[in-house]
Parts: C-alpha cells; structure tokens; sequence
C-alpha cells in the first residue's frame, strides 16, 4: 500500500510541476527570481466573491527575506492545479513574483514543513544568517 502511496504522489507532483512554466526547483532560483520572500502565519482564507474558483487570505509575516517590511499582508489563491489551497494557522513560505500576491507552487511558495533548512537558506540568501 505504501509503494502505491509513493507512486501516485510521484506522479500527482511531477504533474503539478508540469503545469510550472520554467520551474526552477531551487529555494536559491526561486528567491533570485521572486520580488518578495517571507515566512507566514496564515490568519484566515476566504471565498473571493469577485473572481469564481478564487480565494483571498490574511496572513501575519513572522519574517521577511525580501522586499517591502510589514506585518500581515493580504494574498490570493485558487483551486487550481498549480496553487496551494492554504489552511488558517499553518505557516507557509511564500514567494512572490514582481506586483502579483498570488500563492503558487510555480514561484515556490510551499507549507513549511517543521524543518529549519529552509529558513536557515533563506536568511544566509537575504544576509540575515546568524
């Protein structure tokens, strides 16, 4: 049961990165390439009343690699394929492309996973490694 587990998730990743155009698969290209990097709290996600199969969510900025300083933002997302349908109270690292707040796998934005390497990476990428 486990290998047919690990097959359909091979397969249902490689297929969602498929979709990505150009997709880097380093956290390094993924922050060379993205306008604003953090590490988030997600507060709340929401139906977008204004755009069909698309959602707005709050989130607090626990840190920030790149780009403007603040602490909670607003973000979009959507059930498709390539975004990540996100869940009040996870943290997550996002990325975000030159003015776009949109939630993607294809820029790099992922769950955070518990482990430190990613963050680690990402303050020795924005100068802020201890």
């Amino acid at each position: 049961m486990k290998i047919i587990l690990t097959i359909v998730g091979l397969i249902l990743s490689v297929s969602v990165h498929a979709k990505c155009k150009d997709y880097p698969e380093s956290i390094e290209a993924f922050y060379q390439g993205a306008e604003t990097v953090i590490f988030a709290e997600i507060l709340s996600a929401e139906i977008n009343e204004s755009t069909e199969h698309s959602y707005r969510t709050n989130f607090k900025i626990l840190e920030s690699y790149k780009g403007k300083l603040r602490e909670t933002g607003v973000a979009e997302y959507s059930d498709e394929v390539h975004s990540i349908l996100v869940t009040p109270g996870l943290k997550y690292i996002l990325f975000f492309n030159e003015g776009s707040n949109y939630i993607s796998i294809c820029s790099g934005s992922h769950q955070f996973d518990g482990s430190m390497k990613s963050i680690r990476k990402l303050r020795d990428l924005s100068g802020k490694g201890v």
